[in-house]
């Protein structure tokens, strides 16, 4: 094995290291796209929500995916609910079930 073919060698890993990297973030962009496509065709802000968690739940591979509102995005939502440890807080969470 000459000098040049290791360096060719070790070159080429990097670069198929580097083409799987691109491919990845390919894929997460796609995915926004997806999401502000969806997001603009609805005026419903749960469905938007519930787009939202699906193709991020799709884009990084899991089965479920979950959006937790804080105080003054869950007071605009339908469905809050109240800690025990905070009483007078609200919270609301948007889940999605990720089809296989």
């Amino acid at each position: 094995m000459t000098i040049n073919s290791a360096l060719t060698h070790a070159e080429g890993e990097r670069l198929a290291a580097r083409i799987a990297e691109l491919e990845h973030e390919r894929k997460h962009l796609l995915a926004v796209i997806e999401i502000l496509k969806e997001a603009s065709s609805s005026l419903h802000f749960i469905d938007i929500l519930q787009s939202i968690a699906r193709k991020l739940g799709e884009s990084f591979g899991l089965d479920r995916c979950s959006i937790f509102l804080g105080e003054k995005a869950a007071s605009r939502c339908g469905s809050s609910r109240r800690t025990k440890t905070r009483p007078f807080a609200t919270t609301s969470s948007i889940s999605s079930a990720i089809p296989n």
